[in-house]
């Protein structure tokens, strides 16, 4: 699921991975097709020549009738009684009915799934014949040597954040920053202006979440987007209480 930046519309595809059935309910309740049917489905998939898509009917109603017979003797694959025009689904009763209308089903993601993205991740890092600058900087050696850079100075900023390595010569630059700040912080953002990342540490209390507002803040007034992650959603929430309303 994502959104177009153009047209804001929300566009629905299926995932990139290799598609699979799950059938832990009937498991659970000791139903003795589970097996055959499990088999049958890793043989389909196997023989497949083109990828499953909920829109290609021949990707996926040949299975759809194979668990009508595998998981209940008196199961009736609905598309064969309705029309083809009719898409509700189909009462409950103590009959199995399998329908290959389909629907959108948000849940939270299960182990599987995740494992599966991290296999798609390692073989394509395993693939690359590079990586960019900040995700390089994640997955290789440290750099042992401290090289000399020159760092951007900014206009209203006293000179007193402003090291020996400040841009001499050059235009001031902008800083927007709404909340108070110290030389820590302006030094955050000289080293963001011109590294790939960089790490700032630090014990509860000592301004992490006040520094961030500030350097959110800054690159939204110079008309950049910010993507903010957390391990945790409360951290999110305090910070969001940082931001000042116009930032």
């Amino acid at each position: 699921m994502s959104l177009n930046p153009v047209t804001a519309e929300v566009e629905i595809r299926p995932r990139d991975v290799d598609a699979r059935i799950e059938v832990d309910w009937y498991a659970s309740v000791d139903n003795l097709g589970v097996a055959d049917f499990e088999k049958a489905a890793k043989e389909f998939f196997g023989k497949a020549t083109s990828t499953f898509s909920p829109f290609d009917r021949g990707t996926f109603e040949p299975l759809l009738r194979t668990a009508v017979t595998n998981l209940d003797a008196n199961g009736i694959y609905w598309p064969n009684v309705v029309s083809a025009e009719d898409r509700t689904l189909a009462k409950g009763d103590d009959k199995l009915k399998v329908t290959d209308t389909w629907v959108l089903f948000a849940r939270p993601r299960n182990n599987n799934l995740f494992l599966q993205d991290l296999e798609k991740l390692k073989k394509q890092a395993e693939e690359a014949e590079s990586y960019p600058p900040a995700v390089a900087a994640v997955v290789t050696d440290p750099d042992t040597t401290n090289p000399v850079v020159e760092l951007p100075s900014y206009r209203g900023v006293s000179a007193y954040y402003h090291s020996d390595r400040s841009a001499s010569g050059k235009k001031a630059r902008d800083l927007y920053f709404p909340k108070p700040f110290n030389e820590e912080q302006v030094r955050i953002i000289q080293l963001l202006d011109i590294s790939d990342g960089v790490t700032a540490q630090g014990p509860p209390g000592t301004g992490k979440t006040h520094t961030i507002a500030n350097v959110i803040c800054h690159y939204l007034a110079e008309g950049k987007r910010v993507l903010v992650t957390s391990m945790k959603d409360p951290a999110l929430a305090v910070l969001q209480e940082q931001l000042p309303v116009r930032c």
